[in-house]
C-alpha cells in the first residue's frame, strides 16, 4: 500500500509540474518568474508539499483495501 501510495504520489507531482509547465509557456509572467536564481533555489523544498498529497493517497488505499 505504502509504495502504491508513493507511485500515485509520483504519478500526481508529474502531471501537476507539466501543467505548470505548459501554463509557464503561455504566460509570460510564470515563465519570467520560473528562472530567478532565488526560486531555482527553493524548488527542491517544494517537494514537502507532495507529503500530504502522499497522505491522502494512502487514506484513500486504505479505505480501498
Amino acid at each position: 500500500m505504502q509504495l502504491e501510495a508513493m507511485a500515485w504520489t509520483y504519478l500526481t507531482g508529474f502531471v501537476v509540474a507539466a501543467w505548470l509547465g505548459v501554463a509557464a509557456a503561455f504566460s509570460q509572467t510564470i515563465a519570467h518568474w520560473a528562472f530567478r536564481p532565488a526560486v531555482l533555489l527553493v524548488i527542491p523544498y517544494l517537494f514537502f508539499l507532495l507529503e500530504p498529497v502522499r497522505a491522502g493517497w494512502l487514506y484513500y488505499l486504505s479505505r480501498r483495501y
